[in-house]
């Protein structure tokens, strides 16, 4: 069996139970937006007013994690009782939070791309000082080797 045959029969595997699981994962995702809807008309929202109600779920786009952000947040009570985190009411809150991870997303990317144009400059730097010590040992011979990363050949 060829390494391409088994990753062929590993990925349709897998979509198969994906597939398998899609019906039951949409009727817990109907359940859900139905729950929010409730909470939404509930009248006991006492107890925490400035908690926001959790928002139902995009059902076109349900596979789709860019379409659900807001499921990936921990939006429940706050335990002991007080005033819930300012994440859960705010949404300029939440909105900066999500802000400060693309910055730091893109700092990280900036300082990656840095020592990437410092490497390259090096290595830059060590092909223009090999070729110039390749040119200062040539003295008129048809065919110069030289032991270096690029092997240089001039001829006359």
């Amino acid at each position: 069996m060829t390494f391409l045959h088994i990753d062929v029969k590993i990925r349709k595997q897998t979509e198969d139970s994906i597939a398998r699981r899609v019906p039951a994962i949409r009727v817990l995702a109907k359940r859900y937006n139905v729950m929010c809807a409730e909470l939404n008309t509930h009248s006991g929202q006492h107890k925490h007013p400035s908690a926001a109600p959790p928002t139902p779920l995009n059902m076109d786009r349900l596979f789709d994690p860019e379409a659900n952000q807001h499921m990936w947040m921990s939006q429940g009570l706050y335990q002991s009782g007080g005033q819930p985190p300012p994440y859960m009411f705010d949404s300029r809150v939440r909105e900066g939070i999500s802000a400060k991870l693309v910055l730091d997303r893109a700092e990280e990317e900036e300082h990656r791309l840095q020592k990437e144009a410092v490497s390259m400059a090096q290595w830059i730097s060590s092909q223009l000082e090999n070729t110039d010590h390749a040119l200062k040992a040539c003295t008129g011979q048809q065919l110069v080797h030289i032991r270096f990363p690029i092997l240089i050949h001039i001829v006359r």
